[in-house]
């Protein structure tokens, strides 16, 4: 935690030393806002037959990591909404469903835009979503795609959100941002912290727009296991068991991205490249109740989103790949290995999606989809998907 909060104060150093530049960003200019989104699919196949667990060969997974179940599925239905004040600052919030009918809080946070003293930093504070990549927070009912990325899965659990803070500076064309977490969100544990800063360059000259954003996040944990499956976080109204969950991770977790986006409007649209590349290194111990060995990993992955906008229609197509290394550097039997899902014998999963969708009216939007993976094995699977999204103002515009 120590290193967590060293690196904090450098970026808060960082950002408060370009006060001259201040590029403002006034609280009257926040809406106060009210916003229903919601996501239904049809999927022709699934990953894992119902009852058993989801396990990426050689990935530590955990969070919200679990996959969509053949047939009917509510992806999910959100409630967000931004109440601005007259006295510098607005609060916002989300209440969320995945996957299930239980509602919870995912979003509560107070925002404090441009404090003078602070040279004309943004305070965030609450439970918070990171910013440092789009992979890092994913909803069927805001995505282009039904389908999670498979990015996020594996580095975020799918939804990072935790008890935090966050710290940003737009200074022209350069956007600057710290974050300090509790721990409560994969890859780290409760109470053991994460923090994080992001650096974004925004270009635009007539009809195009670019950025390019690189960051890194330090997360800490201990005696950290697969939840997904147990308590509360089971899906599907299954009783699942996986060895996952006998297996305890303590250590540190480095994990850095860069992303760049490109985009071009005309008349009736847009088309737009998304190319995102992540890396995480693992070192710590991984234990079972008789075993324990020290343990070092690297996961090094990309992700390429190419998408097309005319009229009505959209057209959405990514290709993600990973590439997982595990090493086990203390005398342990292969059956410990096994169980933590570690030997993969140089698997590398990945996910293909094509998309199109049609906007209805301003309301909702029908989609389909072509769905190929390698996730679980070299064997492919191949899967349609039918669906549609539909999000409305329930106040302000």
């Amino acid at each position: 935690m120590k290193k967590i909060k060293n690196g904090l104060a450098v970026s808060c150093l960082v950002l408060g030393s370009q006060h001259a530049f201040a590029h403002t960003e006034h609280n009257q200019n926040i809406r106060t806002e009210l916003h229903a989104y919601s996501s239904f699919t049809y999927r022709s196949d699934a990953v894992v037959e119902p009852g058993q667990s989801y396990q990426i060969p050689g990935a530590l997974l955990g969070g919200e990591a679990v996959p969509a179940e053949k047939g009917f599925n509510f992806d999910e239905a959100l409630l967000e909404g931004t109440l601005n004040t007259a006295h510098h600052y607005y609060i916002s919030g989300k209440l969320s469903a995945h996957n299930s009918d239980s509602i919870e809080l995912e979003n509560l946070w107070l925002t404090v835009p441009n404090i003078e003293y602070l040279a004309s930093i943004t305070l965030e504070v609450g439970k918070i979503n990171s910013e440092v990549s789009p992979s890092a927070n994913w909803h069927a009912s805001q995505h282009p795609l039904s389908e999670s990325s498979l990015l996020g899965d594996i580095y975020f659990g799918r939804h990072f959100n935790d008890m935090g803070l966050r710290l940003t500076r737009t200074i022209g064309f350069v956007h600057l941002g710290a974050e300090v977490f509790d721990g409560d969100n994969w890859p780290a544990t409760s109470g053991e912290g994460s923090a994080s800063a992001f650096l974004q360059l925004d270009f635009s000259w007539r009809d195009t727009m670019a950025k390019l954003r690189g960051w890194h996040m330090q997360s800490q944990a201990n005696n950290r296991t697969d939840t997904r499956y147990t308590g509360s976080h089971s899906h599907g109204g299954n009783v699942v068991s996986s060895p996952s969950t006998e297996y305890f991770f303590t250590g540190n977790v480095d994990t850095s991205g860069v992303m760049a986006e490109l985009s071009y409007g005309f008349t009736r649209g847009r088309v737009y490249l998304e190319s995102e590349w992540i890396v995480a290194e693992s070192e710590g111990d991984i234990a079972n109740s008789t075993q324990r060995s020290f343990y070092e990993n690297r996961y090094e992955g990309y992700r390429v989103l190419l998408g097309l906008n005319y009229a009505q229609h959209f057209l959405t197509m990514q290709y993600e790949e990973i590439a997982l290394q595990n090493d086990l550097l203390s005398a342990v039997t292969s059956v410990f290995a096994e169980g933590a899902n570690l030997v993969n014998n140089g698997f590398e999963p990945s996910r293909a999606v094509v998309s199109w969708s049609y906007q209805l009216n301003p309301d909702v939007r029908v989609r389909l989809e072509g769905v190929s993976e390698k996730t679980l094995s070299e064997e492919e699977i191949t899967k349609v998907n039918v669906g549609l999204t539909w999000q409305r103002s329930l106040l302000g515009k």
